[in-house]
């Protein structure tokens, strides 16, 4: 058997998952992953290796695949369709081999499991188009996973392969045949939308150190996912990617006022070193930063919290009911405010 080790510190593709479990990913597509990943160790040579992703760019596939195998503790490899092409002969298929051999040893010598995800497949050599020729590599590469799909069949298990893409169109028709691919089309509805991105915003809310976690209690949600699912509705015809980048708006709030503080110093030159340390203290320490604590004009995302702390000691004193679904309609007037923000972003046209 090979020396597993020297040859995996080589790997370039394997992810180094760090620790957390992400509770944002829908149920109904972590079973079809899962059931894909697990089925293909089992002693069924009938079952396809390679399961396709196909949806709307934007809405989460890559994301949730491989948080999927990062919450199971399976081993990822990572590749982009474009890096499956080269200038030589074998190119195309050089490094996935080799790690896929790899992949297939570590089970045999410790039952580790392994997936592989080729991300935007739609782009590889292996999607033709009657407008490009077909090239020495793209042929191999067809042939390759044609072979690697039948040729599994003859082991007792096969290491799964998920190809990930907006459409499968161009697509070798032999190749995604039944038996050798399966197809899953990933288009959530609103109420999906609105599951994951629930999630997404009280884990976001949740890290914050200033909030008090009572706040964030079964009892006193109502109000926040129905200003969640508000939000999303409102701004339903948006893939999945535009919230989270919302929610990075905010973040950019706070980092701006960070940066500002490093290049607002009077010091000349500038200690350089202190850029660093912020960079430091962000990648060690970024969940402890005050992320909501933040003013944009006249709204805090904050106040609305601080808020209702006030309206529950009211509350005890009066022993009078707080209205929930109030507690957090300063944050979403923030979001409506920074998601109109976003809409209105014109890409660039660039220069003549």
């Amino acid at each position: 058997m090979p020396d597993l080790t020297v040859r995996e510190n080589l790997s370039s593709h394997l992810i180094k998952f760090d620790g957390g479990y992400l509770k944002t990913i829908d149920k109904g597509f972590e079973e079809i992953v899962l059931a894909h990943l697990v089925g293909n160790y089992f002693h069924n040579k009938s079952f396809p290796l390679f399961l396709s992703i196909q949806g709307k760019m934007g809405e989460g596939k890559t994301f949730q695949t491989i948080n999927v195998c990062k919450n199971n503790n399976i081993n990822t490899y990572y590749y982009s369709g474009s890096e499956l092409s080269g200038a030589y002969e074998k190119d195309s298929i050089s490094k996935f081999s080799e790690e896929y051999e790899l992949a297939s040893n570590k089970f045999e010598m410790s039952k580790q499991i392994s997936a592989f995800i080729i991300d935007d497949f739609h782009l590889s050599i292996a999607s033709i188009k009657q407008s490009t020729g077909v090239t020495v590599n793209s042929q191999i590469l067809i042939g390759y996973l044609m072979n690697l799909a039948d040729s599994t069949k003859a082991n007792s298990f096969s290491v799964p392969i998920i190809l990930l893409a907006n459409n499968f169109e161009n697509l070798y028709s032999p190749l995604t045949r039944d038996g050798r691919m399966d197809f899953y089309s990933w288009n959530p509805s609103v109420e999906q939308k609105i599951a994951v991105i629930s999630q997404l915003f009280y884990e976001f809310i949740n890290n914050d150190k200033s909030v008090n976690k009572s706040l964030l209690s079964e009892a006193n949600m109502a109000g926040f996912k129905s200003a969640i699912k508000k939000w999303v509705e409102d701004y339903k015809e948006q893939p999945i990617s535009f919230f989270t980048e919302v929610k990075n708006d905010i973040l950019k709030i706070k980092l701006k006022q960070l940066v500002k503080n490093y290049i607002g110093s009077s010091e000349v030159p500038r200690d350089y070193k202190k850029l660093q340390v912020l960079v430091t203290e962000g990648f060690e320490k970024g969940r402890d930063i005050n992320y909501t604590g933040i003013e944009v004009g006249n709204i805090e995302v904050a106040s609305t919290l601080s808020t209702f702390k006030e309206k529950r000691r009211n509350a005890r004193d009066k022993k009078t009911k707080v209205n929930n679904t109030d507690n957090f309609n300063g944050f979403f007037e923030l979001l409506e405010d920074m998601s109109k923000q976003r809409v209105q972003k014109s890409r660039p046209e660039g220069f003549d």
